[in-house]
């Protein structure tokens, strides 16, 4: 949840610096965390409903982040595959 706060930060540093190497470092170790989460922690098996429709909710809110910050390095994203 820290990494995703973070967001607009460093978009607007990226911006300050006309530098996007920022942004593709953030949106690669972003990815790299949300997939760790996905493999090591049960969410749609999960039996505790609350705790079940939070983990999505944060897995939902890591791919929109994800999906604006390749938005913004011009790289376009899949809705399925």
């Amino acid at each position: 949840m820290r990494r995703m706060a973070e967001f607009p930060d460093v978009v607007a540093r990226a911006r300050e610096l006309y530098a996007p190497s920022g942004l593709v470092v953030y949106v690669y170790k972003l990815a790299s965390l949300a997939n760790k989460f996905y493999e090591t922690t049960p969410i749609l098996k999960d039996e505790d409903d609350a705790r079940r429709d939070a983990r999505l909710v944060l897995v939902g809110v890591a791919a929109e982040i994800l999906k604006s910050g390749l938005d913004l390095l011009g790289i376009k994203t899949l809705e399925k595959i």
